[in-house]
């Protein structure tokens, strides 16, 4: 799936460290030979064309709400941050990692497929 499938017309939100996610693992894809100099710079521009909202909220959450979910579900914060988002805001998810699909269908959170 590509980007703008997963995001769809209607846009998506996304917590505020979506954005450091995606360089760290474009970071890292470049320095293991993945992607060259060009893929990455095609890719960064497509992310400018995707309608994303960053949810203001996440970071208020963090000690709370985000903290809790991650130590129930066994998951990093970074993960809970996720379920947090769509939960509070009653969205879809959309993930490849298995863990946090599993807590987000326990939750009752719907999944986007992949």
């Amino acid at each position: 799936m590509d980007l703008r499938t997963a995001v769809g017309s209607s846009g998506a939100h996304v917590p505020a460290h979506w954005f450091l996610e995606v360089a760290n693992g474009l970071c890292s894809a470049a320095r293991r030979g993945r992607v060259d100099a060009l893929r990455l710079a095609a890719f960064i521009q497509g992310l400018g064309g995707l309608d994303l909202t960053m949810d203001p909220d996440n970071g208020g959450g963090a000690f709370g709400p985000v903290l809790t979910l991650a130590r129930h579900e066994r998951l990093s914060a970074y993960d809970a941050a996720y379920l947090d988002l769509a939960l509070r805001r009653q969205l879809p998810l959309a993930t490849r990692d298995e863990a946090l699909a599993t807590a987000a269908r326990r939750l009752g959170i719907s999944l986007i497929p992949a």
